[in-house]
């Protein structure tokens, strides 16, 4: 299974002192890479208990928010690149088998937007044209948030499943 993580964030741990100067008890989220990894083994799975026999090849992008236990939610497609209904039923119902994303991620806002690429392709060759794709979106979207001066709030997975 070939994963890619098309993802850009600063983290570092938050602390916490207790009132007791001699202990020090540390608690903090993951960082953006280990989070990344877990969310992405997550996705993998829940992927596998997804049918996709009937599905087109191709890729979906799916966002979503998650409540207050980590259970995804708002789950939308928001760009497919052609009528594929049963492509965007595949990634929505994967999002949807997901139990928990949390902890989040150091660094992670409030309602924190994650853009997952779903892509079911045939063979090698095709896995690596699409590949390319969703790194494109990638630049693309960072650009546009760059240009607006402001850091981009979505998180990209990339997640492939095929032959």
């Amino acid at each position: 299974m070939n994963k890619l993580v098309l993802a850009a964030f600063a983290a570092c741990l938050a602390t916490s002192v207790s009132a007791k100067p001699q202990q020090m008890v540390v608690t903090g989220n993951p960082s953006l890479p280990s989070w990344v990894e877990s969310t992405s083994r997550s996705v993998d799975s829940a992927l596998e208990r997804v049918n996709i026999s009937r599905s087109e090849t191709g890729v979906t992008y799916v966002r979503f928010t998650c409540d207050k236990t980590g259970k995804p939610q708002n789950i939308t497609t928001v760009r497919t690149g052609m009528h594929a209904p049963n492509l965007d039923r595949v990634g929505r119902q994967t999002i949807s088998k997901i139990k928990s994303l949390h902890p989040m991620f150091d660094g992670a806002q409030p309602n924190q937007l994650v853009e997952a690429a779903i892509v079911i392709a045939d063979d090698q060759r095709e896995i690596d044209r699409l590949l390319a794709e969703v790194k494109s979106r990638a630049r693309e979207q960072n650009a546009k948030w760059a240009a607006r001066g402001v850091p981009n709030p979505v998180v990209s997975l990339a997640i492939v499943r095929g032959f």
